[in-house]
């Protein structure tokens, strides 16, 4: 293609493709200018179906009128081959931006209030009723947008594979890897926000555009007014609870909250088999156990809990 002339567009370069559709750098040689035009890859091509969804992508976006969306300028075939000739852009994509570090939370913000999309049909980013041929509606861009979310909070894509097969088998049955497990800096607040818009049940995701985005806003709000917590080890099963609480108390020593061993016996201040912390993620005040010895016994909330662990740590040496 490159090389070539489609209509008055002398195409110069490939600028990058996806599920539906190859990109090029063009100069349209009436007007003088650079253009980007996007054509329907070849193995679908010849599809009717692909086609008929080509044009109404086409006629959507140029409907609308936005400093963050690109200006549709037309729709031409040209040798049996359509294509959408469209605003050229220059920059970096999304892609390049993350590189293979999650984005800072300031950036990631402000890139996710400009209403980033990923490419209709990209397989990677498909929600499980496009996966399933099911109709569409909003909530399946919600989905897409969360996959975005996720891959600029953790560097990586929620669903991959080898194959487009294993990737539609881990969208439709698998839950993506905790974005805080990836990014221990994430807010816990921008965790539950992805997870929502990837629900796969789409009548648990976010139901309107609106309410998303006065959660990223909040969310923006509160990281610029230094409200927002740092994610913490949550509570789960018993390996993880003890590398969690080791964590929390290796942590808690090094900023002053906790007391450091003592040679000689646990400080006054500290009794020997416990020590109250506040647990960021719930809001709420848990009694973390420990023995004189620093080994994990418990954690919870109630008198129960606390005995269990005294019986636990008895005796203390």
């Amino acid at each position: 293609m490159i090389g070539q002339t489609i209509s008055h567009y002398r195409i110069i370069e490939k600028l990058g493709g996806g599920g539906m559709g190859v990109v090029y750098k063009a100069e349209d040689t009436e007007l003088g200018r650079f253009v980007a035009l996007k054509f329907l890859p070849p193995d679908v091509a010849g599809d009717p179906q692909a086609l008929e969804r080509f044009r109404r992508e086409a006629r959507a976006a140029s409907a609308l009128n936005h400093p963050n969306i690109c200006t549709i300028h037309e729709i031409g075939k040209h040798e049996g081959q359509s294509f959408i000739v469209m605003e050229f852009l220059d920059g970096q994509t999304l892609k390049h931006l993350i590189g293979i570090r999650p984005l800072e939370l300031e950036i990631l913000l402000s890139v996710a209030l400009t209403s980033p999309g990923a490419a209709v049909g990209t397989v990677a980013y498909m929600s499980p009723e496009q996966v399933r041929a099911k109709d569409l509606d909003a909530r399946t861009d919600f989905f897409s947008f969360g996959a975005v979310l996720y891959e600029m909070a953790t560097a990586t894509l929620p669903f991959r594979g080898e194959t487009s097969g294993v990737i539609f088998e881990s969208i439709l049955n698998r839950a993506p890897v905790p974005p805080v497990r990836l990014n221990p800096d994430l807010p816990p607040k921008l965790e539950d926000i992805i997870n929502r818009a990837l629900e796969k049940d789409r009548e648990l995701r976010y139901q309107h555009a609106s309410d998303m985005r006065s959660e990223l806003k909040r969310l923006k709000r509160d990281s610029e007014t230094g409200r927002v917590a740092a994610a913490v080890p949550k509570f789960g099963p018993r390996q993880r609870q003890r590398r969690g609480f080791r964590r929390l108390v290796r942590g808690a020593i090094r900023n002053g909250s906790l007391p450091s061993r003592n040679p000689k016996g646990p400080s006054p201040d500290c009794p020997r088999h416990r020590q109250k912390l506040l647990v960021a993620h719930t809001g709420q005040r848990q009694w973390l156990f420990y023995s004189s010895r620093w080994q994990w016994l418990g954690s919870g909330t109630g008198a129960r809990a606390r005995r269990q662990a005294q019986r636990k740590s008895s005796p203390l040496r």
